[in-house]
């Protein structure tokens, strides 16, 4: 048995389908998908279905989840960095809920003064 033969051997995953082809493989022997033999692209996997997808995307096209960039390095953190978009993301996402809370404060202000004016009112104030 030699270890060291099968550490070597290059492997990389289809990107359709996922299944595990020969570094040098041309088509997927499942879905039948062509490969670019030699051409690597780097792949993460999705944080919520765990399918293996390029690194660019942004959606997973299995399960539709939104996926952050993972870092690769073997000293990386565990908290995945925020590239500009996911950050513009944030940061929208941050305004809205502010909007959001701010007009629902107002609307609770704005309901106890009427409440206010009626009790007023009725003890003929």
């Amino acid at each position: 048995m030699n270890d060291g033969a099968a550490q070597d051997e290059r492997v990389r995953p289809c990107l359709e389908c996922g299944t595990i082809l020969p570094f040098d493989a041309e088509v997927c022997s499942l879905c039948g998908t062509c490969v670019q033999a030699g051409a690597e692209e780097a792949v993460k996997p999705c944080l919520a279905c765990e399918a293996l997808i390029p690194e660019s995307d942004f959606f997973c096209p299995q399960c539709g989840d939104f996926a952050l960039r993972v870092p690769v390095e073997a000293g990386a953190s565990h908290v995945p960095p925020l590239g500009s978009q996911e950050g513009r993301a944030m940061t929208v996402l941050s305004r809205a809920v502010s909007i959001a809370v701010f007009l629902t404060a107002l609307l609770l202000v704005g309901a106890v003064a009427v409440e206010a004016w009626r009790v007023r009112a009725f003890l003929g104030g």
